[in-house]
């Protein structure tokens, strides 16, 4: 059966790094942040096209790569201040899954403990 659709852009996941290590060079170059906008912009696609190749089991790992690069980056900017802290928690929550999230626990009985060991290795 034939796909439907739009023909592929990237006949090869091959194909599809060299762009995405041309998008990290510029960036470098420039002093660019890193973002999965930006990536699909230059893949000449839309975020959703990134999410569509992903789901292809011969794109899937290199996907994975660039946006786990684009992650960490994201992680080292807000960790030094350098990186908007609701840009960072919008940006986690769009694109990552990361969510607001609060866990209330049981009030539990008090129990008798008579000594806690702590070995740090």
């Amino acid at each position: 059966m034939a796909e439907r659709g739009r023909p592929m852009k990237y006949n090869s996941a091959e194909e599809m790094q060299i762009k995405i290590d041309e998008y990290f060079d510029d960036c470098d170059t420039r002093e660019a942040v890193y973002t999965i906008e930006g990536l699909a912009y230059w893949l000449d696609m839309d975020r959703k096209g990134i999410t569509n190749y992903s789901n292809r089991e011969d794109f899937f790992l290199t996907i994975k790569k660039a946006r786990n690069r684009v992650l960490a980056r994201l992680h080292e900017l807000a960790a030094t201040g350098k990186y908007n802290p609701a840009m960072a928690i919008f940006n986690l929550k769009n694109n990552y899954g990361y969510v607001d999230k609060v866990e209330v626990a049981p009030e539990k009985e008090e129990t008798n403990v008579k000594s806690i060991s702590i070995e740090y290795h």
